[in-house]
């Protein structure tokens, strides 16, 4: 009878281990996904961070634009306005009664037209600008495009940061490009 006992308590002591071992795989794997989820979060994180960065200096620029537009038309406006032109402007910038909304409607095209130019705006064009004009006979682009200027030097071995500076471009920028086209 005792034979018996001892055998059941070491089945028993068996199982126990066996169980622990279990729940311990478990609680690693349990580890591993929520570290997995941080990572990701984290990833996400950063991402969302240097889009927002990048947006920032986006517009900063186009704000920089726009002013040095209207910097250039108050100029070209003040020397109308002393060649005679019956509109005139107020100190604090706004139209008096008799101002011609000629002027206005000008400054409104000459900054839609520079946002659009490609030349001027590189943002909207997804051109660096010194390329925006480099078109051969046929009207399609010689030059290659971001994209493939990142992957062909990736795949030649730069790194993320000497792409960036070969190519004038934020090392964020080249490594978002690459991480959203990279092959899975």
């Amino acid at each position: 009878m005792m034979a018996i006992f001892v055998f059941l308590l070491f089945i028993l002591n068996i199982l126990t281990i066996l169980a622990v071992v279990i729940l311990y795989m478990k609680q690693s794997r349990l580890s591993d996904l929520e570290k997995n989820q941080r990572n990701s979060v984290e990833e996400a994180e950063d991402i969302m961070s240097s889009f927002l960065i990048q947006m920032k200096e986006e517009n900063d620029r186009f704000i920089e634009q726009v002013t040095s537009i209207r910097a250039a038309d108050a100029d070209t406006g003040a020397k109308e306005d002393k060649a005679g032109d019956h509109g005139k402007a107020h100190p604090s910038g706004q139209a008096v009664q008799g101002a011609a909304p000629s002027y206005y409607k000008q400054l409104a095209a000459k900054t839609y037209s520079a946002v659009n130019d490609p030349a001027i705006n590189p943002i909207e064009s997804g051109t660096d600008g010194a390329d925006a004009g480099v078109r051969n006979a046929g009207g399609e682009r010689e030059e290659e495009s971001l994209k493939e200027k990142v992957m062909a030097l990736s795949a030649k071995g730069f790194t993320h940061a000497e792409i960036a500076k070969k190519l004038n471009k934020g090392r964020t920028e080249i490594e978002l490009l690459l991480k959203f086209h990279q092959k899975p």
